[in-house]
């Protein structure tokens, strides 16, 4: 079959969001590309641009039909590829590399991997372009904001952007990073909670872990039980062994900020 008709087929199906059938078709595609000199290295001087705007094109639905199957380390290979692409001065701007960079970013702050986030970042400000502007891009800005609250410890801020209506974010796809990033930042508040306290009541911790549910808890628990010194005992959350932790060190703003609040909490309790 021709890479004409293989595309064709391609982003038809891509179309009809059938995403496993697209990654059954990329691998003919991707072999079509490599016969004719569109993959690998690529000499640009040699190939017609509209042909490299197809390979960016195929690459594009093979990175988007990857993540919303959840195939994160497939994701950052296609995110790999497709960088030389959107180096190339003579293609026409692609609308989707702010898309696929803005979900790249929402990985890597997903997995914690703050030093690649802040590179990527870099890369950006290399072309020339400030945090002000990039902040400016209808996708960028999610993941640079998520980042900031984060590192401010603005958690109300964070979980307000990230149990928004799924409607209301830039595209489908930021929806699948929703669950990931809400446990980071639960278990990101966890390490402060345990530099501020060594034990505060059962409530209080569900509620400064914006644990809503009952559900949310037992799902908090299993999912970082390797992770987590703790236990419950007569209504309070002990953050324990202590013997374990690190205590050497002075506590964060954040930290200080939650024993802040709990000590107001149970000022206000008194008063009541």
């Amino acid at each position: 079959m021709s890479l004409q008709s293989l595309t064709k087929d391609l982003t038809g199906v891509f179309s009809q969001k059938q995403y496993q059938k697209c990654l059954d078709i990329i691998p003919k595609v991707k072999l079509e590309l490599l016969k004719q000199g569109l993959l690998g290295n690529i000499d640009e001087n040699k190939i017609n641009v509209k042909d490299l705007e197809v390979t960016r094109s195929i690459l594009e639905i093979g990175s988007l039909s990857v993540i919303n199957l959840s195939k994160d380390g497939e994701f950052k290979n296609y995110i790999d590829q497709l960088r030389p692409f959107y180096q190339l001065k003579d293609l026409s701007p692609s609308d989707n590399q702010n898309k696929l960079m803005a979900l790249y970013l929402l990985l890597l702050l997903s997995q914690g991997d703050l030093a690649t986030f802040h590179m990527e970042l870099e890369t950006f400000q290399s072309d020339g372009l400030t945090i002000d502007e990039l902040e400016k891009d209808k996708f960028l800005y999610f993941p640079i904001k998520v980042e900031k609250w984060l590192i401010d410890g603005d958690y109300n801020k964070l979980f307000e952007i990230l149990n928004q209506d799924p409607e209301k974010y830039p595209c489908q796809e930021f929806n699948l990073f929703k669950s990931s990033l809400v446990d980071a930042v639960r278990f990101e508040i966890y390490k402060n909670l345990v530099k501020a306290y060594q034990k505060l009541p059962l409530d209080n911790f569900k509620n400064l872990l914006f644990l809503r549910t009952n559900d949310d808890y037992d799902s908090f628990i299993a999912l970082f039980q390797d992770e987590l010194n703790l236990s419950i005992k007569n209504g309070f959350v002990h953050l324990n062994d202590v013997s374990q932790l690190d205590f050497t060190e002075e506590p964060t703003d954040d930290a200080l900020l939650i024993r802040n609040v709990l000590s107001y909490a149970r000022e206000m309790e008194t008063i009541i």
